[in-house]
């Protein structure tokens, strides 16, 4: 009995692994806005509007969408700059070299371990400040843009925010 059960659960776990494989075999990850057969994701049935999120219900004006448009791709430049990460790697292949040479040395050297701290430490701020300034150019985009809008069009925006935060935070509650 007890060969049996060891004989069955042998061959269960080795069919599990088999079609966990099989089903992995075939699977690439999809790039950020692409799906899986190469087609590029869109929202609503492949209706895909030009506005940020959240502008397409307001009945906007030609002129208001032209002007939205224009806030938006004089912001393209400087997102398109950022996505450059031939530097990030650079840095992070450097400090696993460091690290790695830290590691593998006989003794442990107190003084370049504080130095790769103190490096990164440098460098987490540069990124806060990076990130603070990226956020405040959104905040600065996104303010230029909610100025093109009608008094109405705006509380009919920010009621459509709310409408859509009190969702978001009832499923949180959950």
């Amino acid at each position: 009995m007890k060969k049996l059960t060891i004989a069955t659960l042998v061959l269960m776990t080795t069919a599990g692994v088999a079609v966990a494989a099989n089903s992995t075999d075939n699977q690439t990850t999809p790039k950020h806005g692409e799906h899986k057969h190469g087609k590029i994701m869109r929202h609503h049935d492949g209706k895909h509007s030009d506005l940020p999120r959240g502008f397409e219900k307001l009945n906007l004006s030609d002129a208001q969408k032209a002007k939205i448009k224009a806030i938006v791709e004089a912001d393209k430049p400087t997102r398109e700059a950022k996505k450059d990460f031939t530097d990030f790697k650079q840095k992070m292949q450097a400090r696993r070299a460091a690290e790695q040479k830290l590691m593998n040395s006989p003794t442990f050297d107190e003084a370049a371990a504080r130095q790769m701290i103190v490096e990164r430490q440098q460098e987490r701020l540069n990124m806060e400040r990076k990130h603070a300034e990226r956020e405040l150019q959104m905040l600065k985009k996104r303010h230029a843009i909610f100025q093109v809008l009608t008094a109405e069009q705006q509380k009919q925006f920010q009621e459509e925010q709310q409408k859509h935060f009190n969702k978001f935070m009832s499923r949180k509650d959950k």
